[in-house]
């Protein structure tokens, strides 16, 4: 079964990357529901399949081939649309599969930069808690008492 939903997300890959050579008789790509469907039954957890194994088995199939692009373009293409930036981004990412594929996707560029070794970015838009503490600035002033739920008004210096 593994065998069969890894060909069959290869081929919804390439179908979807040349998409030009879509007919009318498509069964999944001239029915949007279908197309939404399938792609969300790929992200459910439980339909995972390992990225190595989808990547394993389409290298083996087209290998090197001037005319295909990577499994990882394939991938991107599919879930959010060409573009190679990002793809350049996780080319070389150990990905376990296609939850981690869109996770990592999504990363803005500073927690990439710390999940893979990088720490030279820095914010310093955003103060930190001990600095917010010391301009005495409370952030869990908040009360519960007998079931009850107090937190306290925010005053802005303005009456009305």
């Amino acid at each position: 079964m593994v065998l069969v939903d890894s060909l069959f997300i290869i081929e919804l890959f390439l179908r979807s990357w040349f998409n030009e050579q879509i007919n009318e008789n498509d069964r999944i790509f001239n029915k949007p529901r279908m197309i939404v469907e399938a792609t969300c039954d790929i992200r459910i957890e439980e339909n995972q399949r390992p990225f190595s194994i989808l990547k394993g088995l389409y290298d083996l199939a087209f290998g090197s081939s001037s005319g295909h692009p990577l499994f990882i373009d394939l991938a991107y293409n599919f879930f959010m649309g060409k573009n190679k930036t990002v793809t350049q981004r996780i080319a070389n990412a150990d990905v376990k599969h296609f939850i981690d594929f869109l996770r990592l996707c999504h990363l803005p560029s500073t927690l990439w930069a710390q999940q893979h070794g990088s720490n030279n970015l820095k914010s310093e838009s955003c103060p930190r808690v001990t600095q917010l503490s010391e301009a005495s600035t409370h952030l869990l002033n908040i009360r519960l008492s007998k079931g009850i739920m107090g937190i306290p008004r925010l005053v802005n210096g303005i009456s009305i």
